[in-house]
């Protein structure tokens, strides 16, 4: 009996509302965003999970989070985790 491999789940992007008007932003590791906004209150967590576009916690390794500077900042994100976006 042979076993087929499993293919790796695909990366995938993700981005905050204001990135299509143009807005000057950065990726963040998903695991990074999700952080971000476990730190937050209630209220202010879902209005920021809200701004970007959806996907499930469990695939944040594999997802890059571009924001906005606002949303960024709103969300104290300092920086990039540069070796977590990169590895998503």
């Amino acid at each position: 009996m042979t076993t087929k491999p499993t293919l790796e789940q695909p990366h995938r992007e993700r981005e905050c509302v204001h990135r299509r008007a143009g807005a000057e932003g950065d990726f963040y590791g998903g695991v990074q965003f999700i952080r971000a906004l476990q730190q937050m209150r209630g209220e202010a967590a879902l209005a920021m999970a809200q701004k970007v576009g959806a996907f499930f916690w469990s695939d944040a390794p594999r997802v890059s989070v571009w924001l906005c500077r606002a949303c960024a900042r709103e969300a104290a994100l300092a920086g990039p985790d540069i070796a977590e976006a990169d590895a998503a």
